[in-house]
């Protein structure tokens, strides 16, 4: 008949669709949000959570988050002054070029506080005025920091009415300006053999580990002079070797990517042991397998631009792989939009924390290294879910199918219902089960899921049939007379008897509530223990449905007696063993056969190639700077 064809479908339909598979991964990953919030990063995109569960390369910025971001500017010995300016001069101009209104600048702090001390003032803002007694700003002579142009301005007139042109940025920039960027244009005077000296002079404070700012000035409207290199410190955080280390060991390659000087770059990434194998943008050009080569082997990239940034993550993406990228300024975002998980890291600017993913509120690497873990857990979380979820469907829907084509018989559509609707409500609180972060990037694969949760689906599937073919053998005597009445000829087409039913019912309750401890563990399921809340959760539902089939208050259920329950709870718990057995088998069988492709991670695979050649190429390199060789290749 029509009506019991409709309701037969709706039972296949209700049995099938996994209703609460949308609020299971929301709650999820809102609770891992608010895990992670408590570790020191907001996630803005929940998806990112996922994301970072599968993440290979991590591309690090340098300042402020593999270093302190607490620059400080050097005048002393270490400083170079040219074209007869002093030490303390090359300092002042510095401070002409620098933002005083703008204190969430690193550079321009760090210069104006070494000022400050110069001029034996108590803080910045006495010195900054001391230096407006003798020099003024001409009207709109400040041109401030561009990640285009790498460099600040500024035009003031002296006291004696002398007029100054003042600049400070990167040496490179500063000797000579690229005439593609919308900046004031110049090159200073005698520029080959300035060039000559201050490269020498910047190299080997890079070799030293100082990142250096050039100054250029120009008197009377005269011909910029190259006034001197000014050494600023930035010393790795305390943490950052030991989370560099805990990210490696998670299988994650990092880079770091910075638009500091190639040899302050390589200096920093050997006191942190990232690797030394740090490239400039040229190795970007042209585009080829021998440039991709390149991008996956490095430990990093130095003296970079937007557009660089945003190539590097290009690469590594049509390498397949996932990857998280940091920043915290505007000529960040680019990139940060680009990459799978973008990382705002704390201080950043609006524009950053836009662009990103998830923005820190701490500073440094370990809020990444704490996202990793808390990901790894999370995709576990929803990885059991799946496996139990795929299971129930295989086993409700293979046994609605089994029960009318050879048995000619109907199960009560409201028990589907009830079904979906108790084991829904419970396994919300899986989001809050102790799961252990994989040693690896997690990477989904269908085959591998459908592998295990058809083995165990089937499996619970067959464990159904047995009770309904051969309960008779062992339960009761009304289960007995239940099952020889609907086995007549009488019952073809019907409802099968209400105590058979019941106990099909509560035995498919039972086996689908605890098959979550099964599903969460990849061994047996007493060898962890899951979340209070889920055992309580998965307890108490239990308990209702139980004492409903040992009361049935309502008459929907026939009355179960106390050793036909306690016989389905023992039978599902010895089943749950086997189920044990066939996920530990199915798992191993996919692990030993799965696609090498999978795990691969060819940025970690290519450093490792790379990582004895450049151990032996380390120290002659630095030996060679050391003696003026220039900058390092």
């Amino acid at each position: 008949e029509l009506t019991e064809v409709l309701e037969m479908s709706l039972s296949l339909v209700i049995a099938s669709v996994p209703v609460a598979l949308p609020m299971v991964m929301k709650v999820t990953l809102s609770i891992g949000a608010k895990e992670m919030s408590d570790e020191g990063g907001i996630v803005t995109h929940l998806t990112a959570l996922e994301e970072i569960a599968s993440m290979k390369v991590l591309c690090s910025d340098k300042t402020g988050t593999l270093t302190t971001a607490q620059m400080t500017v050097y005048y002393d010995d270490t400083a170079k002054a040219y074209n007869g300016y002093s030490r303390e001069q090359v300092l002042e101009f510095a401070s002409l070029a620098s933002n005083e209104a703008n204190k969430d600048d690193p550079i321009d702090s760090a210069v104006l506080r070494a000022y400050a001390k110069m001029k034996g003032t108590s803080n910045v803002d006495d010195a900054v005025d001391k230096r407006k007694s003798i020099y003024s700003l001409d009207k709109d002579g400040f041109i401030g920091f561009n990640p285009i142009v790498k460099r600040t301005c500024a035009a003031v007139t002296a006291k004696d009415g002398t007029k100054w042109f003042c600049s400070k940025g990167m040496v490179d920039v500063i000797l000579k300006t690229n005439p593609e960027d919308e900046g004031k244009q110049w090159t200073v005077e005698n520029y080959d053999a300035m060039s000559e000296e201050a490269h020498k002079a910047d190299a080997d404070l890079g070799v030293s580990g100082f990142k250096t700012l050039g100054v250029a000035v120009s008197k009377n409207n005269g011909p910029m002079k190259f006034a001197g290199i000014l050494p600023i410190m930035d010393p790795p955080r305390h943490d950052t070797k030991e989370t560099i280390r805990k990210i490696k060991d998670a299988q994650v390659a990092v880079k770091m990517i910075t638009g500091d000087h190639h040899n302050i770059g390589k200096e920093l990434a050997r006191q942190i042991d990232l690797g030394t194998d740090i490239r400039t943008p040229d190795c970007l050009q042209p585009p080829g397998e021998a440039r991709d080569l390149i991008v996956l082997k490095a430990d990093g990239f130095a003296k970079v631009k937007p557009l660089d940034k945003h190539e590097v993550v290009q690469v590594l993406q049509d390498k397949g792989l996932v990857v998280g990228m940091t920043g915290d300024g505007v000529n960040d975002a680019p990139a940060l939009a680009k990459a799978q998980i973008g990382i705002a890291v704390h201080g950043a600017t609006d524009a950053a924390k836009s662009a990103g993913d998830i923005v820190l509120t701490k500073d440094g690497l370990s809020p990444i290294y704490t996202a990793i873990q808390i990901s790894r857990r999370i995709f576990k979380r929803l990885k059991s879910y799946v496996i139990y979820r795929i299971c129930i469907t295989v086993q409700v829907v293979f046994f609605l199918a089994a029960l009318a084509i050879f048995y000619d018989l109907r199960f009560k559509a409201l028990y589907i219902i009830l079904l979906a609707l108790f084991h829904d409500l419970q396994i919300v609180t899986i989001a809050y089960d102790h799961q252990v972060a994989g040693a690896k990037p997690e990477t989904p694969t269908v085959l591998g899921l459908l592998l295990t949760s058809y083995s165990m689906g089937v499996l619970m599937f067959v464990q159904t049939m047995v009770l309904l073919q051969y309960g008779h053998l062992f339960m009761s005597d009304e289960f007995d007379a239940a099952f020889r009445h609907s086995m007549g000829d009488s019952s073809a087409g019907t409802e099968m008897d209400k105590y058979l039913e019941t106990t099909i019912f509560l035995q498919i309750s039972n086996s689908s509530a605890i098959l979550i401890f099964s599903a969460r563990t990849v061994s047996f399921f007493f060898s962890t223990l899951p979340a209070w809340q889920l055992s309580f959760s998965t307890a108490l539902g239990q308990v209702l449905i139980n004492i409903w089939c040992l009361v049935a208050p309502t008459g929907l259920v026939d009355k179960l007696l106390p050793m036909d329950v306690l016989k389905v709870w023992i039978y599902d718990i010895c089943w749950l063993l086997c189920l044990d057995l066939v996920k530990i088998f199915s798992s191993g069988l996919w692990e030993k056969y799965k696609p090498a492709t999978i795990d691969r991670n060819p940025a970690l695979q290519a450093k490792d190639r790379n990582s004895r050649r450049m151990a032996n190429n380390l120290r002659p390199s630095y030996m060679l700077a050391q003696a003026g060789g220039g900058e390092l290749g």
